[in-house]
Order: C-alpha cells, then structure tokens, then sequence
C-alpha cells in the first residue's frame, strides 16, 4: 500500500504556499496490525463513528506507515474527500492482505 501526503513547507517570492508531496509506502507489517485492524474495525462498526474513532483509525494509518508523519499531518496532508477513503482502505487493505490467504490455513476435521 501506498499514502501519499502533501505538506506546505513554506511560501515562494509571491507568497504562494510551496508544497511538498511525499509517498509513503508500508513496510513489512507485524502480525499485531492485523490484529490491530480487526480491533479497529470492530469498534467502529460498533458505535457511532465520532471525533475518538475518527483519531483511533488515523493513529492506525500511522503506524501502518511506520510512525513516519503524525496523525495531524495526515489531517493536513490529505485533501478532505480523500480522509474516509484513505482510513478505511488502510485498514481493509491490511485485513484484506491476511484474508486472502485464509485459504492456505488447514481445514479442521
């Protein structure tokens, strides 16, 4: 997976803000986001979406990322329409990369 971030990193001459993009892209993820995940997506399915389970799944995007930017600059580095989008890929992207092997797993008898 892949977030790309724009940040402002200043003002040119004109005074136009300078902004920087920057790719971000997960590295090999622990076993513990997985879990992680699930815990996330539970909760909020199970409650009303709100300002904490809203900060709960950028914190999750964080770390997804490895901790590379904080939480409010995802809140700044995304344009609006893309935050739900870019919460819920992240974390269905990490569920989705585990589920898909499920098939492997051995049946029970």
């Amino acid at each position: 997976m892949e977030l790309k971030l724009e940040f402002i990193t200043g003002q040119d001459k004109d005074g136009e803000d300078v902004v920087e993009a920057k790719t971000f892209t997960n590295r090999k993820m622990k076993s513990r986001l997985v879990v992680k995940a699930f815990e996330v997506r539970e909760e909020i399915t199970s409650t009303e979406f709100n300002t904490d389970t809203l900060h709960k799944c950028a914190e999750f995007v964080c770390e997804v990322y490895g901790n590379r930017f904080t939480r409010d600059q995802l809140y700044d580095g995304l344009d609006s329409d893309q935050l739900i989008p870019t919460l819920k890929g992240t974390m269905e992207g990490v569920i989705k990369g585990v589920t898909s092997r499920h098939d492997t797993f051995p049946a029970h008898e």
